[in-house]
């Protein structure tokens, strides 16, 4: 009797011992498969990350090649160029040369996405409105700085920048000239232009910053348009993705990891 007792007892302990290495054995298992569909997860979310930035970048590259070619079709027309001329020679009425500097921009532009377009001729001449919401009367002293001493870059530059006449709003400032300036051509773009950028998702809490030459074109927080790209570093991110715009007009993208609550930098689009 003792004999069958200390049988059980040592086959119940055997069971027990078999049943507590076999849900070691599962739990194991569990943890390791767990991590394994972790990892799966955080490389697919990486990879969507990663493709959706390229897009953006992409789509980015095309809009502002685009309106590179368009600006500055602009801003080295030679019709443009001669009436400015004369303007500033006095050689031909401002009324007249504003509507033939006009007609030939209708016939050049893309207006969709334009919010408004300014000349403002060298020389005591007012500001030509050529297309407007709101018009403008006088250059701000930025405009008159430029007049009075060009960028040194060639007349191919694109200067970036929010003027007080249109807050919130990012506008294109480009030279016309030859041997001398004859004005400063105002290009602001509008809500249309971005609009494509409007429904990137980058996340729960992703924000999405377009830069142009270290200046912040679009941003969900209107406050920060115009401001240098360095302003992008106050906001805390989990994950980065550059998006810049080379002088050449062509945007590009990279991404990277980041800790929780660390500081951004530079030029991004982020995501949590």
């Amino acid at each position: 009797m003792r004999n069958r007792i200390r049988i059980r007892s040592l086959k119940a302990k055997i069971i027990l011992l078999f049943i507590v290495f076999a849900s070691l054995i599962l739990f194991l298992q569990i943890v390791v498969f767990q991590k394994w569909i972790g990892a799966i997860i955080i490389e697919k979310s990486e990879s969507y990350f990663q493709e959706t930035v390229h897009q953006i970048g992409q789509r980015a590259d095309m809009q502002f090649s685009q309106f590179r070619t368009m600006a500055l079709g602009i801003s080295n027309n030679q019709v443009v160029k001669n009436y400015l001329a004369d303007v500033k020679d006095h050689n031909i009425n401002y009324q007249i040369a504003k509507y033939k500097i006009t007609n030939e921009i209708f016939r050049i532009s893309r207006f969709d996405w334009i919010e408004s377009m300014c000349i403002y001729p060298a020389g005591s001449e007012p500001p030509m409105n050529l297309f407007y919401t709101k018009p403008v009367f006088e250059a701000e002293p930025r405009i008159r700085a430029m007049l009075a001493e060009p960028p040194g870059a060639g007349p191919d530059a694109i200067t970036w920048a929010e003027l007080q006449a249109e807050p919130d709003s990012i506008s294109a400032l480009l030279p016309i000239r030859e041997n001398e300036i004859y004005g400063i051509l105002r290009i602001s773009l509008s809500e249309t232009f971005f609009e494509p950028f409007r429904g990137a998702k980058l996340g729960k809490q992703g924000a999405l910053y377009l830069v142009k030459d270290h200046v912040i074109l679009y941003a969900k927080d209107r406050s920060l348009i115009g401001s240098p790209a360095q302003a992008i570093g106050e906001t805390d991110s989990v994950r980065e993705a550059t998006l810049w715009a080379n002088r050449a007009g062509r945007s590009s993208a990279s991404c990277r990891r980041r800790n929780c609550c660390s500081k951004s930098s530079g030029s991004t689009a982020s995501s949590a």
